[in-house]
C-alpha cells in the first residue's frame, strides 16, 4: 500500500526571504536635489557677499589714501608757505624791535594768498606782545604756551596743537618761528583758523561721517574738519605706532574723537613734523553693499522657500503614487492567488 505524502510536506528547512537593499525613493531624491540646489545658491551668494565686502573695503582704502595724499599736498603748501614767510621775517629782523612798519605791511600782503584765516603776531623774549603786532587770536603774553617754550629751548620753528581763539573761541592753531640768532630774541607767529581744513575736505566728497585732519608727529591734533571743540591726543592710534609706515591705511572700529567706525588713511610729512589724515565713515562705505545684499536676499529667499515647498509637494505626490501602485500590485497579487485557488 502506497502512503500518501501530505501536501506541503518536505524535509528541507525553510529559508527566510532576503531583505531588499535600501534605496532612494523618487520622493527622497526630489527633496535631496532641491535641498542641495538651495544650499548651492546660498553658498554662491555668500561667496559673492564676501568678495563684495573685500572689494568695497579695498576701494574705500584707496579712496581714503587718495584723500590723505591730497591733504598732505595742501598741507605742504600751507605750512611751507607759512614757514617761508616767518623765516623771511626772522632773517630780515632778528629782533622784534627791528621790524619796520613797511616790513609788517609786506608780510600782511604775503599772507593774503594763503587759503586760510591768518593773523601775524610778534612776541619778545619774555613772551609779551610787541607793540601793536600781537595776534588777536593769542593772549598778550604767551610765555606759558608750549610752542613758545619749544622755541625758547632752541627750536627753529614749530606747529602748536589745536587751541581756541582768545577772542572768538573758534579753533585755531599756531605756526611759530624763533627770532634772534644764538641768543633767543622772541618769536613770530601765524595763527591759522581750523576752517582751512574745510577747503581740503569739501572737494574730496568722502561722504557721511568722513573727516580730514592734521596732527603733529607726537600725536596731538593740529586741526580737523568737521572741527572738534578742543585738542585731542591721537598718539594711541595705529598711525603713530612705532615702526609704522609713512603712508598707509587701516580700519578703525571706534574713532578716539567720536567713537564712529571709519576707514582711515594717513600720509606722514617728516620734514614738517605733521601727519595728514583722511577718513571715510564705514556706514557710507558699506551702505550700498548692504542695500544690494538685502535686495538679493529678498529675491532668493522666497525663491528658495518656494523651491523647497514645491519639492515637498512633488515628493508627497510621488509617495501617494507609490502607495497607489503598491495597493494595485497587492490587489493584483491577491486576485492571482484567488484565481489559482479557484483553478
Amino acid at each position: 500500500m502506497v502512503e500518501a505524502i501530505p501536501v506541503g510536506g518536505t524535509s528541507d528547512p525553510i529559508v527566510p526571504a532576503r531583505a531588499k537593499p535600501a534605496r532612494w525613493t523618487p520622493a527622497a531624491t526630489v527633496i535631496a536635489m532641491a535641498t542641495v540646489l538651495v544650499i548651492v545658491i546660498w553658498a554662491i551668494f555668500l561667496l559673492l557677499c564676501w568678495q563684495g565686502f573685500g572689494t568695497t573695503l579695498e576701494n574705500a582704502k584707496a579712496k581714503a589714501q587718495g584723500a590723505a595724499d591730497v591733504v598732505a599736498g595742501e598741507t605742504t603748501w600751507m605750512l611751507g608757505g607759512a614757514h617761508a614767510i616767518l623765516a623771511q621775517l626772522a632773517a630780515s629782523a632778528p629782533l622784534p624791535a627791528d621790524i619796520t612798519a613797511q616790513q609788517k605791511a609786506i608780510l600782511d600782503a604775503a599772507l593774503k594768498p594763503l587759503a586760510a584765516t591768518t593773523s601775524l603776531g610778534i612776541y619778545d623774549a619774555a613772551g609779551t606782545a610787541w607793540a601793536d603786532a600781537s595776534s588777536p587770536s593769542l593772549p598778550q603774553n604767551i610765555a606759558d604756551e608750549d610752542f613758545f617754550k619749544v622755541l625758547e629751548a632752541g627750536g627753529d620753528w614749530t606747529v602748536s596743537p589745536q587751541r581756541n581763539d582768545a577772542a572768538t573761541g573758534a579753533p585755531v592753531f599756531v605756526v611759530a618761528q624763533r627770532l634772534g640768532g644764538a641768543e633767543f630774541g622772541g618769536i613770530a607767529t601765524l595763527t591759522i583758523g581750523v576752517d582751512v581744513f574745510r577747503s581740503f575736505w569739501e572737494p574730496q566728497k568722502l561722504g557721511q561721517d568722513s573727516t580730514v585732519s592734521l596732527a603733529r608727529i607726537d600725536g596731538w591734533l593740529v586741526g580737523r574738519y568737521p572741527p572738534l571743540p578742543k585738542a585731542l591726543d591721537l598718539s594711541t592710534s595705529p598711525v603713530f605706532a612705532p615702526g609704522s609706515a609713512d603712508i598707509g591705511s587701516y580700519v578703525s572700529e571706534s574713532s578716539p574723537a567720536d567713537g564712529m567706525a571709519r576707514i582711515v588713511a594717513f600720509h606722514k610729512l617728516p620734514q614738517l613734523g605733521v601727519v595728514a589724515i583722511a577718513s571715510i565713515g564705514q556706514r557710507a562705505v558699506f551702505a550700498p553693499l548692504w542695500s544690494a545684499i538685502l535686495i538679493v536676499t529678498a529675491l532668493i529667499g522666497p525663491i528658495s522657500i518656494m523651491l523647497l515647498v514645491f519639492a515637498f509637494v512633488i515628493a508627497r505626490m510621488l509617495r501617494q503614487s507609490a502607495r497607489t501602485q503598491a495597493s494595485l500590485a497587492a490587489a493584483l497579487d491577491h486576485n492571482g492567488v484567488l484565481f489559482r485557488e479557484i483553478h
